[in-house]
């Protein structure tokens, strides 16, 4: 990802802290339970699609793990905060906000 109107292309680095039970960017702190739905959330805030399959964001927390990479639940959320962030910073909605 890059700034818009920067000439060097330089990218744009965004700093996710997963934390213990929350995770937070510069603008933005949520809950870090993630849990795949059964097909579309009726509600489309805090939910999202990716790989054939739609996810919610928030509800139960994670209990704590050492290893953050043993499922890949918190990747799911580097995606849905990563893309949050994004939209702030851009100051637009991007595809993965349905």
């Amino acid at each position: 990802m890059y700034e818009e109107n920067n000439s060097q292309d330089k990218p744009v680095v965004i700093g996710i802290d997963h934390g213990f039970s929350l995770m937070k960017t510069k603008h933005h702190i949520f809950g870090n339970g993630v849990v795949r739905c059964n097909g579309r959330s009726p509600v489309a805030e805090n939910s999202f699609y990716y790989d054939g399959s739609y996810y919610c964001i928030g509800g139960e927390r994670k209990t704590v793990h050492e290893d953050k990479t043993a499922d890949e639940d918190f990747f799911l959320l580097a995606i849905w905060q990563g893309t949050g962030e994004a939209s702030s910073v851009f100051e637009t909605k991007w595809s993965t906000f349905y």
